[in-house]
């Protein structure tokens, strides 16, 4: 049976307005997508399967606003969930910035739709949270995966970060496209909250504009974000480190137990030497930090998907990425000449050691 022909009494999409490009998150929303439905006919080995193959939309600025929840995805399910609405985000914004080469009167209307749809979304989003009962106390951790009320707090997590999602999005989008935005439209994340949706703002929310405060030892900031300053992300050379961050933000890269521990000059110095050093010296010092196993175990990634993020990271060739790779493994056969990463093994512990016993 159709997912799309069952009957479920949901709110309608009647505050949408018609866009030229469809979204994931109106399915999510009204279609096929909704994941109570999904719930019913797909389990875990399926949506494994769907984030193996999954290809993620780069982004083409860099981020000023993020989504701060303690609580880790628990299943597969939500993961590639959260991979759908990513890329909805990151992909409405790249399409604008696409467009701003257009008329200054075309981007600004371009804009301001954008903006009234995330609003209409917003608040259908909050409607459909409150009528299905997704209650803020349904986000638990990966200790209820068994629980019978899973697909219940799966679609909590789901649509809070939706919400969550859309309000970064919105904020983003006032921030790189702020000179086509009347002054007295902008919108702050108390103005969403408590003007929007009608919903009580506190310190509690999950919306964090990116911390951008220079260390003392004139480093990247602990959240491994670019200061927005152009004279900074000259000096920290821009494009390398973005795209890297930008890569390996979505893994959790930054929560990684061996990252996390440090504090944050050390945290910095051992990004630095991550991006600075040869590919061989970087690929073992990630597999020595367990970003390898975790992209593997906790993200259910391929090989060959783990190498094509790798090779996204650093800017570089998928082979290369492979074969520095397979050279960890110390029964394969790979050119070891040709590729050294295990070469750097006892170097990379010995330089996190000096990093760690300084923080």
């Amino acid at each position: 049976m159709s997912l799309t022909n069952i009957d479920d009494p949901v709110i309608q999409p009647n505050s949408i307005v018609g866009t030229e490009q469809k979204y994931n998150f109106h399915e999510i929303i009204y279609g096929h997508l909704r994941p109570w439905l999904t719930g019913a006919y797909f389990r875990e080995p399926h949506y494994i399967d769907l984030l193996r193959n999954f290809v993620r939309t780069p982004k083409n600025s860099s981020p000023h606003y993020q989504i701060s929840r303690s609580e880790a995805p628990f299943t597969a399910k939500i993961k590639y969930y959260l991979c759908l609405i990513d890329n909805d985000t990151t992909g409405m914004i790249n399409q604008l910035i696409k467009e701003e080469k257009n008329s200054k009167n075309l981007i600004a209307y371009k804009i301001d739709k954008s903006r009234k749809e995330l609003i209409d979304l917003l608040v259908e989003i909050q409607a459909l949270i409150e009528q299905r009962k997704f209650a803020d106390e349904n986000i638990c951790s990966k200790e209820v995966y068994s629980d019978a009320d899973c697909n219940q707090k799966e679609c909590a997590y789901i649509f809070h970060y939706l919400f969550d999602a859309c309000v970064c999005c919105l904020l983003e989008i006032q921030v790189d496209f702020a000179k086509f935005i009347p002054q007295n439209d902008l919108l702050t994340v108390g103005d969403i909250y408590n003007m929007i949706v009608k919903k009580p703002f506190s310190e509690e929310q999950f919306i964090r504009e990116i911390d951008v405060m220079e260390t003392d030892a004139g480093l990247i900031s602990p959240s491994f974000q670019l200061k927005k300053d152009e004279s900074f992300v000259r000096q920290y050379a821009h494009e390398k480190y973005s795209t890297f961050m930008d890569e390996v933000e979505f893994y959790r890269f930054d929560q990684l137990p061996k990252i996390s521990t440090l504090s944050s000059v050390p945290q910095n110095r051992l990004i630095r030497k991550i991006i600075e050093n040869p590919l061989p010296y970087s690929i073992a010092m990630l597999s020595y930090l367990g970003y390898l196993d975790s992209l593997h175990k906790s993200y259910a990634l391929s090989k060959v998907n783990i190498y094509l993020h790798i090779a996204k990271a650093f800017h570089t060739d998928v082979r290369t990425v492979k074969g520095n790779c397979l050279v960890l493994n110390p029964y394969s056969k790979e050119d070891r000449g040709k590729y050294q990463a295990d070469r750097y093994l006892g170097k990379v512990e010995k330089d996190y050691q000096a990093i760690l016993e300084s923080s």
